[in-house]
């Protein structure tokens, strides 16, 4: 699994809109607005999982963890984590900020982007969230 760290804000809901993707095409694992405002969610062929935790205007912290099949999940703040399933696609190649091919840009502000891999060791998803908080005041 990888676990994909963005502190954002959604300035406009933008249907479908792609904050980040891992290859730039349509086969992409993506995150972003998922129908629904404020929806979260990720995608891997299609879209999954909704998370309503952020809402329009608001910075927050949002945890995405992927390619773990039915243990994916989206975390927002301090929330409980949202269970998702978007397979075991992983984010191995490029990691992209905006839209896959055919997708819409996601308007949103974006102030910082970590990406990490937690079987290289080291990983404390508190310790993460705990040092983000800190640094945006949030």
């Amino acid at each position: 699994a990888t676990h994909v760290w963005t502190v954002h804000k959604l300035l406009a809901w933008v249907n479908n809109g792609v904050i980040w993707s891992n290859n730039g095409s349509a086969d992409a694992v993506a995150a972003g607005m998922n129908s629904a405002t404020p929806d979260l969610g990720m995608y891997a062929g299609s879209w999954v999982g909704t998370n309503n935790g952020l809402a329009l205007s608001t910075y927050g912290i949002v945890q995405w963890v992927g390619g773990a099949g039915a243990s994916s999940s989206t975390t927002v703040n301090s929330n409980s984590p949202q269970t998702i399933n978007p397979g075991n696609q992983t984010l191995a190649g490029s990691f992209y900020l905006g839209a896959f091919n055919g997708a819409s840009y996601g308007n949103v502000e974006i102030a910082a982007t970590l990406v990490y891999d937690p079987s290289a060791g080291g990983y404390s998803a508190a310790a993460v969230l705990a040092s983000l908080k800190a640094i945006y005041n949030l």
